[in-house]
């Protein structure tokens, strides 16, 4: 979180946006309690910028603690900084590759519940 400014919003469809450090940490506490998230594991495919835009074209595997899979897809993320902070940060990705039907309603529901500032 220390490349988050205070005011960076993250926005990563179909979730709901994300502002700031804070909001982005209750997010991924409450992925590790309700899918047992415990890392990312991200392979980078393209790296591009201009100025203060980078562009990362990437899989992100999401994985449990004894390292099963929870789920894959290919993501491109928009990132944009001022100085050293990261303000916006957009994330794109195929929602049916990503969130398998069966955990988009609790994903769905994770991120109002961080955009809405509820701790896990």
């Amino acid at each position: 979180t220390d490349l988050f400014a205070d005011d960076c919003v993250w926005d990563q469809r179909p979730i709901p946006r994300l502002t700031g450090p804070r909001r982005a940490v209750g997010f991924l506490r409450l992925a590790r309690r309700v899918l047992g998230l415990e890392t990312c594991d991200v392979e980078i495919l393209h790296v591009a910028s201009r100025g203060n835009v980078v562009h990362v074209e990437r899989i992100d595997r999401l994985r449990r603690r004894d390292g099963s899979l929870i789920a894959a897809a290919p993501v491109v993320g928009v990132l944009t900084f001022d100085g050293d902070l990261l303000t916006p940060w957009r994330e794109y990705c195929v929602a049916g590759g990503f969130v398998p039907g069966v955990l988009a309603p609790s994903i769905a529901a994770m991120g109002r519940r961080a955009a809405g500032g509820l701790r896990a």
